[in-house]
């Protein structure tokens, strides 16, 4: 049988908390710099592409935070959403999703899903409506539902 002191433990712990906190970090600075190279830029006029910024919240538990995405069509009525969220403040994360619709009176219908793990609620359901400056979006799982709200980011 192995024994390990609690002073081992805790550094081993120690070890793990900083790679974790380091593999975040690395992929919000890589979020953030996609980020700056979509602001760089005015947003296109007519279309939906681009940067887009504002808050989630779920309508299941009150909490919310900051949200942040990049649209970019990969095919006719197809877009890669890659968005970046924070809540507490502190915590944060991001994923891409594909999402499908079809333009109507100057608006974008959209619908898709994403599969954020068990842990997280597990697969999320989205419907979208957006227009060159509005972007609202609607969520759902099995253990969550809310909306998504954003505009065009200011200069």
């Amino acid at each position: 049988m192995v024994i390990i002191s609690m002073r081992i433990m805790r550094r081993i712990l120690g070890l793990a908390l900083i790679c974790c906190l380091a593999w975040a970090a690395a992929g919000c600075s890589s979020y953030n710099r996609h980020w700056k190279q979509a602001t760089a830029t005015p947003a296109p006029v007519n279309k939906i592409t681009g940067p887009w910024e504002g808050s989630w919240e779920s309508k299941a538990t009150g909490h919310k935070g900051r949200l942040r995405c990049i649209v970019t069509e990969v095919a006719p009525d197809t877009y890669s959403a890659h968005f970046h969220a924070t809540w507490k403040k502190v915590l944060s994360g991001q994923y891409k999703t594909e999402l499908r619709g079809r333009a109507t009176d100057g608006r974008v219908e959209l619908k898709g899903s994403y599969d954020m793990g068990k842990i997280f609620g597990g697969l999320y359901h989205y419907e979208a409506t957006v227009s060159p400056t509005n972007f609202f979006s609607s969520y759902k799982s099995s253990k969550d539902y809310g909306e998504f709200r954003m505009v065009r980011p200011r200069k």
